[in-house]
């Protein structure tokens, strides 16, 4: 059973959450926008964080953890692809990042929006997600074996068009994103392997 502490800290990262997503870091008042919300005061706040800076970076250290144990557990949390099939590998790896992306949607908001704030512990924190992402691309490319690819260049890439997929993702209205999930990650899958062919033809002529 969580303590008093552990409930008022979870209520405050989930109003946080939703404020810095929707506001972003600037605009989010931390007492009007997140503390009222969460029906928690000021000075139980400050039991738990040192202002809003730490606030901010403990809600993308905790979804960077959480979408570390996501991924880990990927083989259990998406459709269980043919062992010899790439396309089938490849749409259950943009299968698992539209998982991740519905079961935190404003992490991936907040992410966004961050990246380039002016604080550097702010993109520090930023960055330590986006490298569990890149790895697990990274992971994933190297499972799919293609000759010649040059795996740092070929995550870039497959990072770069996971960004383009999430902001679609996220228009789609969320009751509507399961229906949509399938599709997605098999023309996202289709995409990535012609990509990825081409890249390595190239690598090897």
């Amino acid at each position: 059973m969580a303590t008093r502490g552990e409930s008022t800290r979870a209520l405050i990262l989930d109003a946080a959450g939703r404020a810095f997503a929707r506001l972003g870091y600037d605009g989010a008042s931390l007492t009007g926008d997140i503390l009222e919300p969460a029906g928690v005061s000021t000075g139980s706040f400050y039991h738990q964080f040192s202002g809003k800076r730490s606030l901010l970076t403990a809600v993308l250290d905790d979804a960077t953890d959480n979408l570390r144990g996501l991924l880990d557990s990927g083989h259990r949390s998406g459709p269980q692809p043919d062992a010899d099939g790439l396309l089938a590998r490849a749409t259950a790896g943009w299968h698992l990042l539209l998982l991740a992306v519905d079961a935190a949607p404003d992490v991936a908001l907040v992410v966004r929006r961050e990246a380039h704030n002016r604080d550097p512990e702010i993109r520090a924190a930023v960055a330590r997600f986006n490298a569990v992402q890149r790895d697990a691309f990274r992971v994933r490319l190297d499972e799919l074996a293609v000759p010649g690819l040059d795996l740092d260049a070929a995550a870039r890439m497959v990072g770069a068009l996971a960004v383009g997929l999430v902001e679609d993702y996220l228009a789609i209205e969320p009751d509507e994103r399961e229906a949509q999930r399938d599709r997605l990650s098999e023309q996202a899958a289709r995409f990535t392997l012609a990509g990825m062919a081409g890249m390595g033809a190239q690598a090897d002529g």
